[in-house]
């Protein structure tokens, strides 16, 4: 048999890394927005896709984007129809491919066998904690796939028609999140980065045909447009960019980067690397001709532009760290390489005179992956039910729920992770004061909740004025105390999760 007819111990490698990162979707924990996103998909198919509020009492009415209102129907049908385990097979599939992407994008750039192997190992450590059944998967996937054919194309010019795939996938994008922006920038970048290089070196090299890329653009930009909100969809995002309203100041995931936290120190490791690899090879200025010719290989300004805008995005939305992974560590793969190539040498998995992967290393390789897969299907946190779990790493008011379903037109106050929860459980039956939609409570009720969760002086009058009729919080919070000892308030219901009060009108 030919040796290059064999698979490589490296791809052997590569598709147990893949494989593990698909199967950290089955031990994710129930997000809190995933259900909201249920039960507003349920609500479009029913009734079709409103323009306002109809789940919470603090906002009802006011307009509202559902930016991601495509995952919402194709996530609740696919629940509906087969059980929540079936869209958690789902995202586990789209882990994997984006585990996969990575690998690709790492070796078009020309990252080596170990070195990739590597790189997609700090990759997965960076979207593990992000990864699930949320619409914010598509995110890091999409941009993986833009990158990859726009390098595709810088490389090979000569085949523009890979570009048609772009607006397609932009059409997808702009429906299923509003993060779709980022992709009209990747392909903005690659178009005035090939422009700079153009103008800047003047070599031969660096004449990339730029009218498809302009073209491209264009194509994906009136792509952005078709979804129900329109052109009103590009002013979704701009306040998380140039705001600090209370959301994004309180919301973990939308805090900047916190080093103290393991998993970031492999971040700020890929930053110091990153630094490391720009500078290490000494210029000479006597030989002008072997300094320019370095400066033009290593500060390509397309990458510098991607670079410059994955860094500052995932520095100061934590929630983007991911997507700085997807576009900047396989721009390191290639740096260290073009950098350090003897190191790159030293970490290739099939060198040279080594035969393909044997049959150990495949039964091997198998065993890793059915050991790992075990593991997390036999784990207390493994999502594997017909119904999201509530009693995971992050618990949610399950008994609490099932004693309200009886309490028509409640008005509940509770913790803002719990609130998708309850609208799953409870909508059309019951409102709530505040949940995981943020931008739609920022002119006002954001400031109310946390007046009422820190017990500002005005949390009574705030109850009053909204209507609020009952209080869901975790019992060691400060305002259960409170409530314990206000003859206004009745507790009804209480267990290790939640604690319930009513308002108390005097009846029985």
């Amino acid at each position: 048999m030919d040796v290059r007819a064999r698979p490589s111990l490296y791809g052997v490698f590569a598709l147990v890394l893949v494989a593990v990162g698909g199967l950290l979707a089955v031990i994710s924990p129930s997000d809190p927005d995933t259900f909201w996103h249920l039960k507003n998909g349920e609500h479009v198919l029913a009734v079709g896709l409103g323009s306002a509020d109809v789940f919470s009492y603090t906002a009802r009415g006011r307009p509202w984007v559902a930016h991601e209102w495509l995952f919402d129907v194709a996530a609740f049908a696919l629940a509906k129809a087969l059980g929540y385990r079936a869209l958690v097979a789902a995202a586990a599939v789209l882990q994997g491919l984006t585990a996969w992407l990575f690998v690709r994008l790492a070796r078009a750039r020309g990252a080596g066998e170990g070195l990739t192997l590597a790189l997609t190992g700090a990759f997965v450590v960076f979207i593990a904690p992000t990864w699930g059944v949320r619409p914010q998967i598509v995110t890091t996937l999409l941009a993986g796939a833009f990158s990859l054919v726009l390098l595709r194309y810088r490389r090979d010019p000569a085949h523009p028609r890979m570009l048609l795939a772009l607006p397609p996938l932009m059409l997808a994008w702009v429906n299923l999140h509003a993060s779709f922006p980022l992709g009209i920038a990747l392909v903005a970048i690659f178009l005035a980065g090939g422009a700079a290089q153009r103008a800047l070196y003047r070599a031969p090299t660096s004449t990339l045909p730029l009218a498809p890329l302009a073209t491209a653009l264009v194509a994906c930009a009136v792509a952005t447009l078709i979804n129900p909100a329109g052109v009103r969809l590009w002013t979704y995002p701009l306040p998380y960019l140039f705001s600090g309203t209370a959301d994004i100041r309180i919301i973990d995931e939308w805090r900047s980067v916190d080093f103290h936290d393991p998993v970031n120190l492999v971040f700020a490791a890929s930053l110091v690397v990153l630094g490391v690899v720009g500078l290490g090879r000494p210029a000479i200025p006597s030989a002008r001709r072997r300094f320019r010719a370095r400066v033009r290989g290593r500060f390509d300004p397309t990458d510098v532009a991607v670079v410059a805008l994955a860094a500052t995005l995932a520095l100061r939305y934590g929630r983007l760290v991911p997507v700085y992974g997807m576009l900047v560590l396989p721009v390191l793969g290639e740096a260290v390489a073009r950098a350090w190539p003897a190191v790159s040498r030293k970490l290739e998995v099939c060198r040279r005179g080594r035969p393909g992967a044997t049959a150990f290393d495949h039964a091997l390789a198998l065993v890793v992956t059915a050991g790992f897969a075990l593991y997390v299907f036999s784990s207390p946190q493994a999502q594997t039910g017909l119904t999201p779990r509530t009693d995971t790493r992050f618990a949610y008011p399950a008994g609490a729920a099932a004693y309200l379903e009886g309490a028509s037109g409640a008005r509940i106050f509770s913790e803002y992770a719990w609130g998708g929860y309850l609208i799953y459980r409870l909508h059309p039956t019951a409102t709530v004061f505040i949940d995981g939609r943020a931008d739609l409570f920022r002119q006002g009720v954001f400031a109310d909740y946390m007046a009422v969760k820190g017990l500002d002086p005005t949390y009574r009058e705030i109850l009053d004025r909204t209507g609020t009729s009952f209080v869901l919080v975790r019992p060691d919070a400060a305002l259960a105390t409170v409530l314990s000892t206000d003859l206004s308030w009745r507790r009804v219901f209480e267990d290790r999760v939640s604690v319930l009060y009513r308002r108390d009108d005097g009846t029985p």
